[in-house]
């Protein structure tokens, strides 16, 4: 899931419809879904959530906190493959996902 973030977050795909109001709950949004060239992307919207949980038995997940973002963007829906991303990380095999992808490799993707 990782690499999905980085790809859309990184790109300048155009929405169908500009978010125009910030989500501040799950009533107010309904999901945006469009294809990209074969790949199935959701539009993040403008909003805040509650990022980690304060929990003992999860202490890198910790301490839960209100994340914000200003500006829409696009995730991919599924995990990005090893045969999508043309090589190999640590899980061999073409359907594996993809990890061990930086941010600046992402970027030249697109």
């Amino acid at each position: 899931m990782v690499v999905s973030l980085i790809v859309a977050g990184c790109g300048n795909a155009s929405a169908t419809r500009s978010p125009l109001e910030a989500v501040d709950h799950n009533a107010k949004w309904t999901p945006v879904i469009q294809d990209f060239d074969g790949v199935k992307m959701a539009l993040v919207p403008v909003g805040c959530f509650v990022m980690g949980v304060d929990r003992p038995s999860r202490p890198s997940e910790q301490p839960a906190h209100e994340q914000c973002l200003d500006k829409p963007f696009w995730i991919d829906v599924n995990e990005v493959t090893n045969a999508q991303y043309g090589s190999s990380g640590y899980a061999p095999g073409e359907l594996q996902p993809r990890e061990t992808v930086s941010w600046f490799d992402s970027c030249l993707l697109q």
